[in-house]
C-alpha cells in the first residue's frame, strides 16, 4: 500500500467513493442499503522501520499512514458533484428525510471533503480549509444528532483525519480515543486506539500513550494491532522509567516472536524470525537489555529470573539476555557492570555451554575499562574453571578453542606476575610476585604436559622460583628441564642455570646448608659436563666444581676436576684459574715443591691483572718459604737456609721476602756460619730499612760480627742499638756498654774513650758498670792519650763515687779502694815534688797540704779493708811520712844562719822530722804485722825491705 506520513492518511486517493455516488440524492437514498452492505471496515498501514531508540539514544518514531477509506466497486462520478448533491439533500427539511439517510449524507459529504483535502495536500496544492472546517462541523452534527448511527466509528476516524489536516492534534487524538472508547467492538477501535497512542507517543505524552496502547491490548491478542501496540506499550513504560514493566513486555514479545527452545545466541535466534518481525524482535531485545541496565545490570536480571522461576519463556532466553545486557552496559561504558552481567550467567549456570564465552567477555570488559586487576582475576577464574580435568568438562566434551584460551591465560597470568615483580622495588612484593608467577607456570606444566612450550614454561617456572627465593626448588626445576624433559634446545641452558642456582645458594648461605649446596653444585656441574660434552661453559662449570671441592677440603678431587676443566677449556682465563686452584690445593696439602711449580707456571700467563698477580707472588713466596720451614723442622738447616734465600729470587716483591731473608740469616746463625749470617743480616738491613725485625736483626748482626772476630763492626752495631729509641732502656744500656768494650777490644782507643764517656753520660747507674767505665777511662787516658790530668780526673770520679748514691758491690768497693790507692800515690808524688826552700814556712805549708791530701786518700784506700790494697796504701803512707822526714832534713837552710845557729836549726829540723819517721816506722810495722795473718804481697815485702 502506498502511504504517506503527513497527508492523505485517512482517505483513499483513487476517488473511489465519489465514483460510487450516483448523480442525485434520490439515487443516494436508494443506494444506501447496498452501500451499507458493501461498506467494509477501514484498514491500518504498516509500522515504519526503526520505531524506538537510535544508536545515540534519541527516540525516532516514524508514524505511518494507517487510516484510509475502504472503497467498493468503481463507479463513474465526480466528488464535487456528489458533495453538492449531498449538501442539497441536507438543506431539505429534516422532517422530509429519513434520519438514517440524513446521517449517511452528513457522513458521506464530510468524507468526500476530507478526501479531496487529503488529495490536494498530498499533491502539494493547498486544500480548502473551509471544506475541512465544514466536514468537521458536519461530523460533529452527525455525532450529536445521531449518536447511535451505525457508522459513527467511521465518522470519528475521519474526524480525527480532518483535525490532523488542520494540524489540530489534540482534537484528532480525542476523536481517536472516543472511537476506541465508544466503539470497542468496532473493527476500527484498535486502529483508532493505536493511532491515538502513536500521536501521543510522538508528542512524548507517554503516560497517555500508555493508556491508548493498553486499550488496544485489552481488545485481545487477535486484534490486528495487538503486536504493534504491545511493542509501543513497552516503549511507553520505558520512557516513563518503568523499566521492570517495560522489560516484562519486551521479554513477552521475544518469547512470542523468537523460535522455540533454549536460546543462547541472539544473532542466530533473530535470523530465524520472519523479516516483518525481525527488526521489532531485535529492538525488543535491545530495550529489554536497556531496562535491566537501568535497573542495575546483571544483579537486576538475576533478581528478575529468581522472582519468576516458573517463567520458562524467559529462562530459555537467559544466556541471550545476559549477553545482550552485558553488551549494552559495555556500550554505555559501564565496564565493571558489563563484566558483572556476563559473570552473572556463570553464577547461575556455571556449567552452561557458553560459560567460557561469557567469562571471556567479562575479561574483555575489564580490559576495555582499564580495570587491570579485575581483568586479571577474571583471567584467573577462566583458567581455573575451564582447565583440563575441571568439573566443567564433566558436562561437556573438551573444546580445543576453550582449552587453548585456558592455556593462553595461564601463560599471560604467569608473565603478568613476573613482569610486576620485575618492576617493583619492594623486596616482599617482588618475592610474592615471582612466587605467584611460579604458581601459574607450575599449573601450566601440570595441566598441559604435552604442550610444545613445556621446556620454555619449565624454565620460566625455575626463573620465578629463583627470584622468589625458592633456591632449592628452582635448581631442581632447572635440572628437571635439562635432564628429565624430552630432548629440546633449551636443555643446555637449563643445565647451566641449575649449576648457577646451586652456586648462588652456596654464596647466600652458611653452615651445613652451605656445604649441602656445595655438594649439589658439584654434582650438578659434573652432570652437565657428562650430559653436554660440547657445552660452551663445560670447562667453566668443571672449574666451579673444582673450586667447591677445594672449599670442602677435597683437595685431590679438586685437583683432578681442575685438570678436567683445563682439558675442556684451554683459554687463558680458565687456565689461570685452574693453575691457581691446583697450586693452592698442592700448597694446602703441604706439597710445597709441586705448588711452587704450579705458581711459577701461573706467573708465566700473560694478562693477569695486578691484584691477582700479587696474590700469586705471595703464594709462590709462601711455597718456597714453607719448603724452608719444612727443611728446618727436619733439621736440614743448610737446605732450609737455601730455600729461605730462594724467596728473594722467586718472589722479590712478596711480603714474605723480609721474613724469609731474616729466617735465612737465623738459620745461618744456627749453623754458626757467622760470615754468611752477617752477610744475610747486612742485606736484610739494606733491603728492609723500616722492617719491624730490624732491631732484632741488628742484635743478631752484632753477634755474628763478634763471632766473626770483627769487634769494630760489632761495636758499631751496638752503638746503633744503643741509640735506637724503640729499644728497651736496659737493652740500650747494655748495647752502649758492649760497643765500648768491643771498641776497646778492637784497639780503637778514641772510639773506646768516646763510647765509655757516652755510656757514663747516659747511664750513671748501675754504679758497678759506671765505676768500671770510669776505671777504663782512667786507664785509657793514661795509656792511649798520655793524659795524666784525665787519668787523675777519672780516678777522682771513682773516689768521689764512694760517697755517692747506690749500694756498692764488692767489686765496686774494690775498684774505689784501688782508685783511691792510685790517686793517693799520685798525690804523694805531687807532695814529693813540692820543694822545701826558704822561706821554709811558706813551702812547708804547701808541702804539708799536699801530704795531707795524699794521706787522706791513702787512708781511705786502706780503710776499705782489702789486704792487698790496704798493705799498699800502708806502705805508701810510710813512704809519704819517710819522704817528708827526709825532705825536712834536706830542706834549704836560711843563708843568714852560721855556726851554732845553723847547728841549732839542724837539730830543730831533726826534731820536726823525727815524728814522721816514727809514723813511717809504725806504718811499716802495721804491714809487717799482717804476716801473722798469713798475708804476703809486694807492699809487705817492700815494708820489710824498708
Amino acid at each position: 500500500m502506498n502511504t504517506d506520513t503527513t497527508a492523505g492518511m485517512y482517505v483513499d486517493r483513487n476517488n473511489a467513493l465519489a465514483r460510487r455516488i450516483a448523480p442525485g440524492a434520490l439515487m443516494l437514498v436508494l443506494a444506501l442499503p447496498v452501500l451499507a452492505a458493501r461498506n467494509a471496515p477501514n484498514t491500518v498501514g504498516q509500522v515504519a522501520e526503526s520505531n524506538g531508540l537510535t544508536s545515540k539514544g534519541w527516540f525516532r518514531v516514524q508514524t505511518p499512514s494507517i487510516l484510509r477509506l475502504e472503497v467498493g466497486d468503481h463507479v463513474q462520478g465526480d466528488a464535487r458533484s456528489a458533495i453538492a448533491q449531498y449538501d442539497l439533500l441536507l438543506r431539505l427539511d429534516p422532517a422530509a428525510i429519513e434520519p438514517r439517510a440524513r446521517a449517511e449524507a452528513l457522513r458521506r459529504a464530510s468524507d468526500l471533503r476530507v478526501q479531496l483535502a487529503d488529495q490536494d495536500h498530498a499533491s502539494g496544492h493547498g486544500f480548502h480549509v473551509s471544506d475541512v472546517r465544514r466536514a468537521i462541523a458536519d461530523y460533529h452534527r452527525l455525532l450529536q444528532e445521531h449518536p447511535d448511527a451505525s457508522h459513527n466509528d467511521r465518522a470519528l476516524y475521519q474526524l480525527a483525519r480532518a483535525h490532523e489536516l488542520l494540524r489540530e492534534d489534540e482534537p484528532a487524538i480525542q476523536a481517536l480515543l472516543q472511537l476506541a472508547q465508544r466503539h470497542p467492538q468496532s473493527e476500527r477501535a484498535a486502529d483508532g486506539g493505536f493511532r491515538a497512542g502513536e500521536m501521543l507517543f510522538v508528542r512524548k505524552r507517554h503516560r497517555e500513550a500508555e493508556g491508548a496502547y493498553a486499550g488496544v491490548l485489552a481488545l485481545g491478542p487477535d486484534t490486528r494491532y495487538h503486536d504493534l501496540a504491545q511493542y509501543k506499550y513497552g516503549w511507553t513504560l520505558y520512557q516513563q522509567s518503568q523499566f521492570e514493566g517495560a522489560a516484562r513486555v519486551f521479554l513477552s514479545i521475544l518469547d512470542r516472536d523468537l523460535p522455540a527452545g533454549e536460546l543462547d545466541d541472539a544473532q542466530a535466534a533473530l535470523a530465524t524470525v520472519e523479516p516483518a518481525r525481525s527488526d521489532r524482535a531485535a529492538e525488543s531485545l535491545r530495550v529489554a537489555a536497556l531496562s535491566f541496565a537501568a535497573l542495575g545490570g546483571g544483579e537486576a536480571l538475576s533478581a528478575y529470573l529468581a522472582a519468576h522461576p516458573a517463567d520458562d519463556g524467559v529462562r530459555r532466553m537467559r544466556a541471550m539476555l545476559f549477553a545482550r545486557l552485558g553488551d549494552t552496559l559495555l556500550e554505555q561504558e559501564r565496564y565493571t557492570e558489563a563484566a558483572g552481567a556476563y559473570l552473572a550467567l556463570i553464577g547461575q549456570q556455571p556449567d552452561h555451554r557458553r560459560a567460557p564465552d561469557f567469562q571471556a567477555r567479562a575479561i574483555t570488559a575489564y580490559h576495555q575499562g582499564g580495570f587491570g586487576e579485575l581483568a586479571l582475576d577474571a583471567r584467573a577464574g577462566y583458567a581455573e574453571r575451564y582447565a583440563p580435568g575441571s568439573a566443567y568438562w564433566t558436562h561437556h566434551d573438551p573444546d580445543p578453542a576453550v582449552l587453548a584460551e585456558v592455556r593462553r591465560h595461564h601463560d599471560a597470568l604467569g608473565r603478568h606476575h613476573q613482569a610486576n615483580a620485575q618492576n617493583t622495588h619492594d623486596p616482599a612484593a617482588r618475592r610474592d610476585g615471582y612466587l605467584r608467577a611460579a604458581q601459574w607456570y607450575r599449573k601450566t606444566l601440570d595441566r598441559f604436559p604435552e604442550d610444545p612450550a613445556t621446556p620454555a614454561t619449565s624454565l620460566l617456572l625455575a626463573d620465578a622460583l629463583l627470584e622468589g627465593g625458592r633456591i632449592d626448588e628452582a635448581a631442581l626445576q632447572y635440572e628437571h628441564t635439562a635432564y628429565v624433559l624430552p630432548t629440546h634446545g633449551q636443555a643446555p641452558a637449563a643445565a647451566l642455570a641449575a649449576v648457577q642456582t646451586w652456586q648462588r645458594q652456596v654464596r647466600d648461605t652458611q653452615g651445613p646448608t652451605r656445604e649441602t649446596a656445595q655438594r649439589k653444585a658439584i654434582a650438578s656441574g659434573l652432570r652437565l659436563a657428562e650430559a653436554f660434552p660440547d657445552h660452551p661453559q663445560r670447562g667453566r662449570v668443571l672449574m666451579a666444581a673444582a673450586e667447591d671441592r677445594f672449599a670442602l677440603g677435597e683437595l685431590d678431587l679438586a685437583v683432578a676436576t681442575a685438570g678436567l676443566a683445563l682439558d675442556a677449556d684451554p683459554s687463558p682465563d680458565l687456565r689461570r684459574d685452574g693453575l691457581n686452584l691446583i697450586a693452592d690445593a698442592r700448597f694446602a696439602r703441604g706439597q710445597y715443591a709441586e705448588a711452587e711449580r704450579a705458581y711459577v707456571e701461573l706467573m708465566q700467563i700473560r694478562g693477569i691483572s695486578p691484584g691477582p698477580r700479587a696474590r700469586v707472588v705471595e703464594q709462590l713466596a709462601a711455597s718456597v718459604y714453607k719448603q724452608g720451614e719444612t727443611a728446618r723442622q727436619a733439621g736440614e738447616l743448610e737446605q732450609a737456609a737455601e730455600h729461605f734465600e730462594r724467596v728473594a729470587r722467586r718472589a722479590p716483591t712478596s711480603s714474605l721476602r723480609a721474613s724469609a731473608d731474616y729466617d735465612a740469616a737465623m738459620v745461618r746463625l744456627e749453623l754458626e756460619d757467622w760470615p754468611r749470617a752477617a752477610a744475610s743480616l747486612e742485606q736484610f738491613r739494606r733491603d728492609h730499612l723500616n722492617h719491624h725485625l730490624l732491631p732484632d736483626a741488628d742484635k743478631k748482626l752484632a753477634l755474628a760480627y763478634e763471632n766473626s772476630a770483627r769487634p769494630a763492626q760489632a761495636a758499631a752495631v751496638y752503638q746503633r742499638i744503643a741509640l735506637r729509641d724503640g729499644e728497651a732502656p736496659e737493652i740500650r744500656r747494655l748495647a752502649a756498654w758492649s760497643a765500648a768494650g768491643l771498641y776497646q777490644q778492637a784497639g780503637l782507643g778514641a772510639q773506646t774513650l768516646q763510647a765509655y764517656q757516652a755510656y757514663l753520660r747516659r747511664y750513671p747507674q748501675p754504679l758497678e758498670a759506671a765505676m768500671l767505665a770510669r776505671l777504663h777511662l782512667a786507664e785509657l787516658s793514661l795509656s792511649e792519650q798520655r793524659d795524666a790530668a784525665a787519668h787523675r780526673y777519672w780516678l777522682q770520679q771513682i773516689v768521689q763515687a764512694d760517697s755517692g748514691p747506690g749500694a756498692h758491690s764488692e767489686d765496686t768497693r774494690r775498684r774505689i779502694a784501688r782508685a783511691s790507692l792510685d790517686l793517693g800515690r799520685l798525690q804523694a808524688a805531687d807532695a814529693a815534688r813540692v820543694p822545701l826552700q826558704a822561706p821554709l814556712e811558706l813551702s812547708l805549708a804547701r808541702r804539708k797540704a799536699a801530704i795531707e791530701a795524699a794521706v787522706g786518700t791513702l787512708e781511705r784506700a786502706a780503710a776499705h779493708g782489702y789486704a792487698e790494697i790496704t798493705s799498699a796504701a800502708t806502705y805508701e803512707l810510710a813512704s809519704v811520712y819517710a819522704d817528708f822526714g827526709r825532705a825536712l832534713m834536706q830542706s834549704e837552710r836560711p843563708t843568714q844562719l852560721q855556726g851554732d845557729a845553723l847547728e841549732q836549726y839542724a837539730i830543730l829540723l831533726e826534731e820536726q822530722a823525727f815524728p814522721f819517721e816514727e809514723k813511717a816506722i809504725r806504718a811499716h810495722e802495721i804491714n809487717l804485722s799482717r804476716l801473722r795473718q798469713g798475708i804476703w804481697n809486694d807492699a809487705i815485702d817492700a815494708s820489710v825491705a824498708a
